[in-house]
């Protein structure tokens, strides 16, 4: 009896959408708003913030919950499904109410002091876990001279929390400039937030990725689910120039097949193209396969990962068009483009503020 247990017997499910309540309340936490005095709901708003995130979340839960049965009422359900939706809206609407009145009942025992509150509401929420060291950090000390310095500068900037815009992208292209060949310094600039790239046929493989580059950037020092992003074009870039300094042959094949061929190691600087493998190996192929850090939740990468793959992608590729040269090539052409405003189509990219 113990291996054969007895089988419920099935019940044929009401028709219609019956979303989980775990579901909703994974996609509630998107809906919470942070203000100076609070949290902000959006859906039925009580006419007053929370100042506990969890209760903010769970009001936004239940209203949600409540508006989905309603609009399945909307489709004119038989009998028996619209009595069970009817009863499930009034319970979350009471559950709601409830929290409602929790949160305004706590509020005169909370601290008066605008400061005491914004401390309290600041940090409710369930902290992702961070890897603890970039992947990329023993590698780059071997081909960016200049390491030690971008991570003093880093964590500086990360200290002080200022916007990203100017003072990290300053910093940056900084960097990028003591790197011959594109890069962030070749975006150009329409005002002090929006770019175009260069467009240049022949160098596409090479450019596109470099395209995106800069928002990416932006948007992951305020939101570390875009640090993947970046490292993913940084490799797209390295793969890009392998292609062009090996020629058509090998196109189709993938980054680290490519650079275990013969033509990589004859063509490549023997230290280069250990570096190329190491980087596909510790970033590139993670940011396309790897979804776990091994520290429960929380991003892959941080985002010093983010900046050392975009300057080692840069290094990299770099010398290998230099062997092959395309170097020259390659900086003639996005001048080129730029002389005759040449540009990828679509709109302006943003940076954006923190």
């Amino acid at each position: 009896m113990r291996l054969f247990p007895r089988r419920r017997p099935r019940r044929n499910p009401l028709p219609g959408f019956w979303p989980s309540e775990r579901q909703f309340y994974e996609t509630a936490q998107g809906f919470v708003f942070e203000r100076d005095d609070g949290w902000d709901v959006s859906t039925r708003h009580p006419g007053h913030r929370f100042v506990a995130w969890e209760l903010a979340v769970r009001y936004e839960t239940a209203c949600r919950l409540a508006e989905t049965h309603y609009t399945q009422i909307c489709d004119g359900p038989a009998d028996e499904e619209f009595t069970v939706r009817v009863a499930e809206i009034e319970r979350l609407l009471c559950e709601a109410d409830r929290l409602s009145q929790l949160e305004l009942s706590i509020l005169p025992a909370l601290p008066d002091d605008a400061t005491a509150i914004r401390l309290l509401a600041s940090s409710p929420r369930p902290q992702p876990i961070m890897p603890e060291t970039s992947r990329l950090e023993l590698l780059a000390h071997d081909h960016l001279p200049d390491c030690s310095h971008v991570f003093a500068m880093l964590a500086q900037l990360e200290a002080a929390s200022p916007p990203f815009n100017p003072q990290v992208h300053d910093f940056l292209m900084e960097v990028d400039l003591q790197i011959p060949g594109a890069g962030i310094h070749t975006a150009v600039w329409a005002g002090s937030d929006r770019y175009n790239y260069p467009f240049d046929c022949e160098f596409e493989a090479v450019l596109r990725p470099l395209r995106y580059v800069p928002v990416y950037l932006s948007l992951a020092w305020g939101d570390p689910i875009h640090v993947r992003s970046v490292v993913q074009m940084a490799t797209a870039h390295l793969e890009g120039c392998v292609k062009k300094a090996l020629g058509k042959s090998d196109a189709k094949r993938p980054l680290g097949a490519l650079l275990s061929t013969p033509a990589a190691n004859r063509i490549m600087p023997s230290d280069a193209l250990a570096g190329a493998i190491d980087f596909v190996r510790l970033v590139g192929n993670p940011s396309k396969h790897d979804y776990t850090n091994d520290r429960s939740r929380g991003s892959v990468f941080i985002y010093d990962d983010a900046v050392l793959a975009y300057f080692m992608a840069r290094r990299l590729g770099a010398r290998a068009l230099e062997a092959s040269g395309h170097l020259e090539s390659l900086i003639g052409a996005t001048e080129d483009a730029t002389r005759h405003d040449r540009y990828f189509r679509g709109a302006q990219l943003p940076i954006h503020s923190r």
